[in-house]
């Protein structure tokens, strides 16, 4: 194996579906945070009988790589009919303000001509596990003259005074075979509160060639000193793929792969991953074909065994 990557060593299923007695299909978008330890809580969305989603958590022991518990109930709900989010609450990125949880979720609306319409909302918890609660029927970051379509998956990044969203823009759509397509990339806003957003139409993550339809969720940690971003890529299937921050512009460059062979569950598709490190292993919780259908995978990666220097 060259040394110039970080090889994440697939596990399979953490998470399946077909366990899980009140979801009906998909765990997706899976976005983890460490807590008590040893211990990551994962956040994600489950769909009912009617494909509509509520966001759920479980929690793993990533000494012993197994799940040990899921939520009873979900902990932030599909909002009231005609609003930003009556079909779907999907989960994004959670992070701690002060004493408060704040979770960035994607609120999911269905349309007519195209599948769905997705806004950015705001939930916000005293404890980890919630519940959390709504700050507005209406989302903090949605359609505007600078994302006339919709914004989606997000990542929050605190600064010294001020925050940074990276979100996802959908740019148009488009009917391929009849069936409308979107085609969204990664943009960037910014907040002096985490709740307040003003956007710029300023774009993160580009398409590298026309063969790229869409580029979603993405996820920020450090490596080797240098602020990496994690996202999904997509051409006829997803990817996760990979940029390094440097002098305020992301560069794409692969800094990783996958170890071992595909599972069933992510032969075609790997996406919506999200990281977190603890001790000397990074943590990858992320979806496999159909968005997520059959459940949530895990891949690990030893960082005293990486070598990704030249590369970054």
């Amino acid at each position: 194996m060259s040394s110039n990557y970080l090889y994440f060593k697939k596990k399979g299923i953490i998470l399946n579906v077909k366990n899980i007695k009140k979801i009906k299909s998909h765990a997706w978008v899976p976005t983890s945070y460490l807590f008590e330890k040893n211990k990551a809580i994962v956040f994600f969305a489950g769909r009912n009988s009617k494909n509509e989603s509520d966001t759920w958590y479980f929690i793993f022991d990533l000494e012993k790589e197994k799940v040990i518990k899921i939520s009873d109930k979900p902990v932030i709900k599909r909002g009231k009919l005609g609003s930003f989010d009556d079909s779907a609450a999907i989960p994004s990125h959670l992070i701690k303000i002060g004493n408060k949880y704040y979770m960035y979720y994607v609120g999911w609306t269905q349309g007519r001509k195209v599948p769905f319409f997705s806004n950015i909302g705001l939930a916000i918890s005293n404890k980890i596990k919630g519940p959390y609660k709504k700050i507005s029927d209406s989302p903090i970051l949605g359609r505007s003259k600078y994302d006339q379509y919709f914004v989606a998956t997000c990542f929050v990044k605190k600064e010294k005074n001020f925050f940074i969203m990276y979100y996802t823009s959908n740019l148009s759509w488009k009917k391929v075979k009849g069936v409308p397509q979107p085609k969204y990339l990664i943009k960037k806003s910014y907040s002096k509160d985490g709740i307040n957003w003003i956007t710029k139409n300023e774009k993160a993550i580009k398409f590298k060639n026309k063969s790229e339809i869409a580029i979603t969720r993405p996820w920020i940690m450090k490596l080797n000193n240098k602020i990496c971003m994690f996202y999904s890529v997509k051409k006829k299937f997803y990817e996760i793929k990979t940029s390094i921050l440097k002098n305020d512009k992301w560069n794409r460059k692969d800094l990783f792969k996958f170890d071992g062979n595909d599972f069933e569950f992510d032969n075609e598709s790997q996406e919506y991953c999200s990281l977190i490190k603890y001790k000397n292993n990074i943590y990858m919780f992320y979806n496999g074909n159909n968005y997520g259908k059959k459940g949530i995978g895990l891949a690990i990666a030893k960082i005293n065994e990486r070598k990704i220097q030249s590369n970054l």
